[in-house]
């Protein structure tokens, strides 16, 4: 269901399954998460059309040291996760 077939509905979707039907909607998205430390969830701070410039981003964007960031590609409700990295100790 999208939140059209909702017709007005109180119920909305959230989170990933959201974030699935406006992918399915748009065609492919990439989208640049990060998490805070590695045990909280990822929060998205980009979304891009272009691979090379979420490539980009992604490579640019710095993570704290306990932190995480992934670029993943989202294409209809097919999720791939395309770059994964730990945050970094100082000196590493």
């Amino acid at each position: 269901m999208t939140d059209e077939q909702y017709d007005g509905r109180l119920v909305t979707m959230n989170g990933m399954r959201r974030q699935l039907e406006i992918a399915a909607r748009s065609g492919i998205e990439y989208q640049i998460q990060v998490a805070e430390h590695h045990k909280k969830s990822y929060y998205t701070i980009k979304v891009c059309e272009a691979e090379s410039s979420a490539r980009d981003f992604y490579h640019a964007t710095i993570c704290k040291p306990r932190g995480r960031r992934r670029l993943i590609k989202m294409d209809g409700s097919e999720v791939k996760v395309i770059f994964e990295n730990n945050g970094m100790k100082v000196g590493e």
